[in-house]
């Protein structure tokens, strides 16, 4: 399970914005996957603490995940479940957007 609550510093952090803030995400979650096989399902949980996530966060958090997944939105959605508000599914949705149409994924991991 991820809970980006762990990154509000106690619920004073409302917006998780920023590549390098998810690069770090990923990292604290150990969301550095070596293969496909190791892309293990979590449940991403997004406590209404937060206001908004940035696409350049989702785009840091889970570029290389995206990466070994082959680029694909439903292997994504497969692998993680949100559990969020619609308003924020919605940005994470912009986010993964972001990543897919990126030209370059060495730009956002």
């Amino acid at each position: 399970m991820i809970d980006l609550a762990e990154l509000t510093d106690g619920g004073r952090i409302a917006n998780l914005s920023g590549r390098h803030r998810g690069l770090a995400a990923m990292t604290k979650f150990g969301l550095d996957w070596t293969n496909a096989e190791s892309v293990r399902p979590m449940e991403v949980i997004v406590p209404d603490t937060i206001d908004s996530i940035t696409p350049s966060f989702i785009q840091g958090m889970f570029g290389k995940t995206f990466e070994i997944l082959g680029h694909s939105r439903d292997a994504f959605y497969g692998k993680f479940q949100f559990r969020a508000s619609p308003s924020i599914a919605d940005q994470v949705e912009r986010g993964v957007t972001a990543i897919l149409t990126s030209r370059d994924l060495r730009d956002i991991h």
